[in-house]
């Protein structure tokens, strides 16, 4: 408690006290026959005016202590206003420095990853073009069949007097009426390997009609024109084909084309049956590389393995009136697919996905490790 506030307080209550005494007392007397203040009434008077003028005093004072008080509170929170914001003028300052180190990190981060993935783009064409020189697409070769329906009534009776005819006589290759049983195996077929010490023994892969035989599909119907020309036609192409979703326009632009006849011509081709019973035309052809269609994207070995093979068997002379024809067409599948890639190795062909646009079948898959 500060002193002007003790003398105000002080002469208020003088001036209270005074109050109630001047009010029980009398402070006048009788001179001369007039009534006038007594001395005790003029200096309590006196008293009363000096308490007064000490308590106004004490108010200013009062006054003008808190107001400097103040004055000087407000200048110790300006100059720790004015310490809080240098403080954060200098944070602010850091935090700007520390960005500004940050963004220049960035910054050669950003190229220094630039640099990397341009070298390593560097680097994966260096490997690719080894491993294309270590693994070059040569001349391909490829052995397969395509399974025909045999609820087909043009089918089912071809086969009657087929399957007949090839449990008549068990000879080694040629049996009755034109039907031949073809091996599989290292030797030219034709020659007895009875005596053969160095070679395993081949295996029996299907029957094949030739064409001068008298069980031949007719000229005519529906099976000799499918037969009369088959065509395989494949594509390979990095950009995969989604089969859920595509036009047909994207089935004509593979990065490597390339086609074979697989038409029966009693040499490599055969129209037939499998072990099994299934009706087939089974063929084997050779396509040399002048034959390729390539936009230079797969030239390895590796680069066909990783590509998505398009597959269409294709018979030439069915038209679009021949409609038993068609039919047979339209539910043909593949029994196998082999290729080799001209380095003693063999891949298969793993089906995926049938396409049917125009209703006749389209095959999607890739080719695998395998024979």
């Amino acid at each position: 408690m500060s002193v002007w506030i003790v003398l105000k307080v002080a002469a208020s209550v003088f001036a209270l006290l005074y109050g109630v005494y001047a009010t029980v007392v009398d402070f006048k007397e009788e001179h001369n026959g007039t009534r006038r203040l007594s001395r005790r009434g003029k200096w309590g008077i006196g008293i009363l005016i000096l308490s007064s003028i000490v308590a106004i005093l004490a108010d200013f004072g009062d006054r003008t202590s808190a107001a400097s008080q103040k004055a000087r509170d407000q200048k110790s929170q300006d100059a720790l206003t004015a310490e809080q914001l240098l403080r954060l003028s200098g944070l602010a300052s850091g935090l700007q420095s520390a960005q500004s180190t940050t963004a220049a990190i960035s910054s050669d981060m950003q190229a220094a990853l630039h640099e990397l993935t341009r070298n390593t783009q560097s680097v994966s064409k260096v490997l690719t073009q080894s491993e294309r020189a270590l693994q070059p697409l040569k001349n391909l070769y490829f052995s397969g069949s395509i399974k025909l329906l045999e609820r087909n009534p043009e089918i089912s009776e071809f086969m009657a007097p087929v399957r007949k005819a090839a449990a008549a006589h068990q000879g080694d290759i040629l049996l009755v009426d034109g039907v031949r049983r073809m091996w599989e195996g290292p030797g030219a077929p034709g020659f007895s390997l009875q005596f053969d010490k160095l070679r395993e023994t081949p295996t029996l892969r299907y029957f094949g009609v030739v064409k001068g035989s008298p069980l031949y599909p007719k000229v005519g119907s529906a099976l000799a024109v499918v037969a009369q020309s088959f065509l395989m036609v494949l594509h390979f192409s990095n950009s995969k084909l989604n089969p859920n979703n595509f036009t047909p326009s994207q089935l004509r632009k593979p990065d490597l084309a390339l086609e074979f006849v697989a038409t029966p011509d009693d040499l490599t081709n055969f129209l037939g049956f499998a072990p099994d019973g299934t009706p087939i035309l089974s063929f084997a052809a050779p396509v040399p590389y002048a034959s390729w269609v390539s936009d230079g994207v797969i030239l390895s070995v590796r680069d066909l393995l990783r590509a998505q093979a398009v597959i269409q068997p294709v018979f030439g002379l069915v038209k679009p009136s021949d409609e038993k024809a068609l039919e047979i067409w339209k539910t043909i599948t593949i029994n196998y697919l082999t290729m080799s890639t001209g380095d003693g190795r063999w891949f298969r062909f793993d089906n995926k996905s049938t396409l049917r646009p125009d209703g006749l079948p389209v095959f999607v898959g890739r080719f695998v490790e395998g024979k």
